[in-house]
């Protein structure tokens, strides 16, 4: 009886099998798609970012939570919003007014038709990211931010060796690049503030492509002074500071 039972049933167990198979491979073609989707997005980003001049790319990296999240929001939003530690490798496009450099849908300028516009490509890279994928983004970015935890003494100094290396391998891929050291947090008591862009350790000719600045994406403090220096154009060698005028302000009375 079992055997007959067997065959009687082989048909149906076939049947089941098979329909096994093909959600197994309906679900395999989708996950390859999906995948392949999302990386030529990403190579065509990349390409049409690499073509067009009027799109500034910034790589923002960093010791694990010394908030580099937060400000890559706090540039795109323009205010502060709390975040998780950063796994993988995470890009945000935004629009600047080049007169304020902050976000376009809350600056006072974004009704006047004059005033020109900055696109930033912001990446950011996670702590479980490996060292390739640190150097592909260098390459691609000409502009970098290094973000330190300044309540953090130890790591700081560590992260200053770190930042030295890094600028010393990253300059030789770009004609005219541009670093700025965010001590984040220096808005904190107990926020070491002593250090400047003399104790990174960059060669004499960096130094002048290089600025510190004591800020805090949790306040807004030294974000627009670090965007001012990254986006300021000099077509030599080193950096000219940027001068206010009065008459590109709003005179409100």
């Amino acid at each position: 009886m079992g055997f007959f039972n067997f065959v009687k049933r082989l048909p149906l167990n076939c049947l089941q099998l098979a329909f096994s198979l093909v959600c197994l491979t309906f679900r395999l073609t989708t996950s390859g798609f999906c995948v392949i989707t999302r990386n030529t997005q990403r190579l065509l980003g990349g390409l049409i970012l690499g073509v067009g001049s009027d799109v500034h790319r910034v790589l923002i990296l960093g010791t694990r939570n010394s908030g580099k999240t937060a400000l890559l929001y706090r540039i795109k939003l323009g205010e502060f919003i709390y975040t998780v530690t950063t796994n993988s490798f995470i890009e945000e496009d935004c629009t600047l007014c080049s007169q304020c450099l902050i976000p376009t849908d809350i600056c006072i300028h974004r009704d006047l038709k004059q005033v020109e516009t900055i696109q930033l490509h912001l990446c950011e890279v996670g702590i479980q990211d490996d060292n390739d994928v640190v150097e592909k983004h260098l390459r691609h970015a000409s502009k970098v931010i290094f973000v330190i935890d300044g309540s953090d003494l130890a790591v700081g100094v560590s992260a200053l060796n770190d930042i030295a290396s890094i600028v010393a391998q990253h300059n030789f891929s770009h004609q005219l690049p541009k670093y700025v050291i965010f001590n984040n947090k220096s808005d904190l008591v107990d926020t070491h503030r002593g250090y400047n862009i003399e104790d990174v350790g960059l060669p004499d000719n960096l130094k002048e492509r290089a600025i510190w600045v004591n800020g805090s994406a949790l306040g807004g403090q030294g974000v627009v002074e670090s965007l001012k220096f990254l986006l300021q154009e000099d077509n030599v060698w080193g950096y000219k500071p940027i001068q206010t005028k009065r008459d590109d302000l709003i005179q409100l009375n």
